[in-house]
């Protein structure tokens, strides 16, 4: 027998209604959509049994159960005819495993391929006659919406846990390679130091200087690389030790002098003493990071302004240059990891300094922000707690 529907609910079964809908879109699953009903419905219709019959790829399955069973000819019947069936047998309660029902009234579940049926069972045939047709109906729609939410919010965790498993895989092969790659080049690093003692004059000054600026550089990327894997992990420790921040700005300026091609550099210290609990080594390379940047993206005779001040328990750090600046769709992402603004061109980078360094002062309990517009130059500025 088909059923059919009437217009609108009485206002009692609406109200239940409205409240039950709250509760199915909030189900983290099907099997918590066919919980719910199975507790509520009885209290809002006189049935004495409540099922979801969804269709899966092996078959149907009966929830909350989540067990399959064998499909019958009058699910599929409700399904083509898109339209609510009632059947009156006594077998018919094993279709959902409930022998002592004598009556079933199935409604379609139908959304994008995604069929299902809405059971409702009970003993006294009598009882469903009575039921709120237009209820019914609109329940049935109510847990076609939910079940929709259940899918989007599976296929959201399905996306989400494999990113965290490409991310979690990602950051141990990076741990890996760097622990591997520091050793050989600790030894590369002590001969050519051992070189320099034994014989300084074996190497002319020039090829030292760049030697031994390409092995800092070197050392310092496969730093990077490790403080961005530990960070992503939890695993970030810092040395700190009470340093004034003032003298490790002067020498990372120092140090990023040999990419200077005819820049000029204004360096402005605050008078007062900045001092706080840092691990003076990774907020050296952050800086290094800042100014060797800030020289690598402005043309040649640009103007590199670095200046510090203090803010009341904050020292603030401004790394100011006149170069190329970065477009403002890649101002959200430039301190994303391996991300490198679309107008970089041919300026050599790997997308790892700024990342690291943000991750790095985040872990001083501090903050690295970025005042930028495209032809017009930069502005990193770092605000740290002393």
């Amino acid at each position: 027998m088909v059923v059919s529907s009437s217009a609108i609910p009485d206002p009692p079964s609406l109200a239940a209604l409205v409240e039950l809908t709250a509760k199915l879109v909030r189900a983290k699953d099907s099997v918590e959509v066919a919980t719910i009903l199975r507790r509520s419905v009885k209290w809002m219709l006189p049935v004495d049994q409540v099922a979801l019959v969804i269709a899966t790829t092996d078959g149907y399955r009966l929830m909350p159960a989540n067990t399959p069973i064998i499909p019958r000819s009058a699910i599929a019947d409700v399904l083509v005819r898109r339209s609510a069936q009632v059947l009156n047998a006594p077998e018919c309660g094993a279709l959902i495993g409930e022998p002592q029902l004598s009556t079933l009234m199935m409604f379609p579940l139908i959304d994008e391929g995604n069929d299902g049926v809405l059971v409702l069972g009970g003993r006294d045939p009598a009882a469903l006659a009575e039921l709120d047709r237009s209820t019914c109906h609109l329940l049935a729609q109510n847990v076609v919406s939910a079940l929709r939410i259940v899918r989007l919010l599976e296929r959201e965790r399905d996306v989400r846990e494999a990113a965290e498993a490409a991310t979690k895989h990602r950051d141990q092969m990076i741990q890996a390679v760097t622990h591997d790659l520091r050793n050989p080049l600790g030894v590369v690093m002590a001969l050519f130091d051992m070189v320099k003692i034994d014989n300084p004059h074996a190497i002319p000054v020039e090829d030292s200087d760049a030697i031994s600026i390409s092995l800092k550089r070197m050392k310092g990327l496969i730093d990077e690389l490790l403080d961005i894997a530990k960070s992503q992990s939890g695993g970030l420790q810092l040395r700190r030790t009470r340093v004034d921040i003032r003298p490790v700005v002067s020498e990372a300026v120092v140090a990023a002098k040999s990419l200077v091609r005819g820049h000029v550099l204004d360096v402005t210290l605050a008078p007062e003493a900045m001092v706080g609990n840092f691990d003076e080594a990774r907020m050296s390379r952050v800086l290094g990071n800042l100014v060797s940047n800030a020289i690598k993206y402005s043309p040649h005779g640009g103007h590199i302004r670095i200046a510090t001040t203090r803010i009341a328990n904050w020292a603030e750090i401004r790394v100011t240059d006149s170069g190329i600046g970065i477009p403002a769709a890649d101002l959200p992402r430039v301190f994303e990891r391996f991300h490198r603004a679309a107008n970089v061109g041919r300026i050599d980078g790997n997308g790892l300094g700024l990342a690291s360094s943000r991750e790095v002062v985040i872990a001083h309990g501090g903050s690295l922000d970025v005042e930028s517009i495209e032809g017009s130059g930069s502005t990193f500025i770092v605000r740290l707690p002393l």
